[in-house]
């Protein structure tokens, strides 16, 4: 059966309380959830909390019987919903007899249980802390010092230009220190330096002859060309023949103004004193042929480019030792107007 419509009936809506449905008292002997599922029910999904059916006009007579209606019907709805907060809070018309969560004791095994567990974490954690670090009693092994062994000798630093190489010396084969580093110049640009001197065997390095004279225009037409004939030109030296900045000067044609004013190892103190020692320990450095590479992470343009040139210098005393130290170079590539290209400042990190 339809539920009737007072707007088209022309009825009044009846009054309707908004108390609840009366209640069963709640037994403690029956299913106490069902009780109270059964008394909800009846609160909030009465037959007079339906409102009226949807209507053809949105105005008229008709209209306004239907919004009454509907305000009606959220006004009973919310006076039901505190009554039935109340009288399950309070146990109103239950005789006291309020709906609350019975208390049930924790078992005592399961506190103790865990309490175990938290402790087994903690001992599991201490144990951890323990074998990662000393533990009581344990003896720290002496130092050099303590066990009187000579303190390491320090590698002489190298030059602030990588024509300048180190003369032979003794170092303990206990430690090796790293060689002091030269001063970043104002502008913030490292120079280019040769690096420690490694295990590799001398014998198995290819040398080649240094280039005679600047480099020529077909050596500078391309920008692993360029790099590779600057670097051909400064790696190899003779102490007992050249003079401080000789090699430099052999490469300064393939470089720009602002490279060279940074290369020159002209009143570069640190660079006179490793001359020096290079001179009196009569060394002659020969280099394999470089390799250069455009740095395919480092920004790019048609007349800019980042280079990285290697290569192997095999250096020999006088007295006929000999080693290997690894030259190498990051420089930005500048392309001049004429088509050929010039060293120019050395990259970040190079």
């Amino acid at each position: 059966m339809a539920h009737p419509d007072p707007a088209r009936d022309g009825s009044e809506p009846e009054e309707t309380a908004p108390v609840l449905p009366a209640g069963d008292r709640l037994d403690d002997d029956a299913d106490r959830p069902a009780q109270v599922a059964r008394q909800v029910r009846r609160a909030l999904w009465g037959r007079d909390l339906l409102g009226p059916r949807p209507g053809w006009w949105p105005w008229g007579t008709g209209a306004r019987a239907r919004a009454q209606r509907r305000r009606e019907v959220r006004e009973l709805g919310a006076q039901r919903r505190v009554e039935l907060h109340r009288r399950f809070t309070h146990g109103h018309d239950h005789g006291g007899d309020a709906v609350r969560a019975p208390w049930r004791p924790v078992p005592t095994s399961r506190n103790i249980a865990a309490l175990a567990a938290v402790v087994a974490v903690v001992a599991a954690v201490v144990a951890v802390a323990w074998s990662m670090g000393d533990g009581p009693g344990a003896t720290r092994e002496p130092s050099g010092e303590q066990r009187g062994e000579p303190a390491p000798t320090e590698v002489a630093p190298t030059t602030s230009t990588a024509s300048m190489v180190l003369p032979s010396v003794a170092v303990s084969s206990s430690a090796w220190s790293l060689p002091e580093q030269p001063p970043i110049p104002p502008s913030g640009v490292a120079p280019a330096q040769a690096r420690p001197r490694t295990a590799t065997d001398p014998a198995t390095i290819a040398v080649v002859t240094a280039p005679p004279g600047p480099p020529a225009r077909r050596e500078l037409s391309d920008p692993q060309d360029a790099a590779g004939a600057w670097l051909a030109r400064w790696c190899p030296f003779t102490a007992s023949e050249d003079q401080l900045g000789d090699a430099e000067r052999r490469a300064q044609p393939a470089m720009t103004d602002a490279a060279w004013s940074l290369f020159d190892p002209a009143g570069d103190e640190r660079a006179a004193r490793n001359w020096e020692q290079a001179t009196a320990a009569g060394e002659t450095g020969r280099c394999s042929a470089p390799v250069a590479q455009v740095v395919p992470s480092a920004p790019r343009t048609p007349e800019r480019v980042v280079v990285r040139v290697t290569a192997d210098r095999v250096v020999t005393t006088a007295a006929g030792a000999r080693y290997v130290e690894p030259v190498s170079s990051t420089r930005v590539m500048l392309r001049r107007p004429d088509g050929t290209w010039r060293v120019d400042l050395a990259a970040v990190g190079g």
